[in-house]
């Protein structure tokens, strides 16, 4: 049942059960119902929420839109976050407060924005070269899950497909020994898709 009687906007809830875990770029909604102290939902809307995004270790504060449906709920839409822990804070005209935690997590690995991060400038053949990737989503989220597929494979004086391995975080490394002097390129890729940047090596 819903009533349209006395109401104090202190008996909100904030829903956010099942909606506390979000993927990067995805836009995080979630509700906030109106109640009166004997717990029946309002039938009507007209308070003013304002609802705010920060993520843990930064300083900016993002809005949230609030739709008021005029049924006793209003809705909290916050379009295109980046990954990471945000703290949300809920208020209300009337004094309401409350905060929730929302996590949004990386997508898959994309090609076109994952790189490569290290490569040694000066190597001597017959010494295991090492150089490392790191991992991001479409969004430039670290991708942290270790699953991503990375091939290296070297072309010169001495053809070799590299050991990759995730060594933590975003990162993984690429690892081969050059049996012979010379200039190698690398080609790098995941799962079939060529990563926006390749390199040289010199041996």
């Amino acid at each position: 049942a819903s009533h349209d009687g006395y109401g104090d906007f202190g008996y909100s809830r904030v829903n956010l059960e099942g909606a506390d875990q979000w993927l990067s770029g995805d836009t995080v909604f979630f509700s906030i119902s109106t109640h009166d102290p004997c717990g029946s939902l309002r039938a009507s809307g007209g308070e003013i929420f304002t609802v705010t995004f920060q993520r843990l270790g930064q300083s900016t504060v993002l809005s949230a839109e609030v739709r008021d449906t005029n049924d006793g709920n209003y809705h909290v839409v916050m379009p295109g976050l980046g990954c990471g822990t945000y703290k949300v804070l809920i208020a209300s005209a009337s004094g309401f407060n409350e905060d929730a935690q929302v996590i949004v997590g990386a997508r898959q690995v994309s090609a076109s924005q994952s790189e490569v991060t290290s490569v040694p400038a000066d190597q001597c053949f017959g010494v295991p070269f090492r150089m490392e990737l790191s991992a991001f989503d479409e969004y430039g989220c670290p991708s942290v899950d270790g699953g991503a597929s990375f091939e290296v494979k070297l072309r010169g004086p001495h053809d070799a497909d590299a050991a990759v391995t995730h060594v933590g975080g975003n990162v993984y490394a690429a690892e081969f020994v050059p049996l012979a002097p010379g200039r190698y390129f690398a080609e790098i890729s995941l799962q079939g898709t060529p990563l926006a940047k390749t390199c040289l090596l010199y041996t």
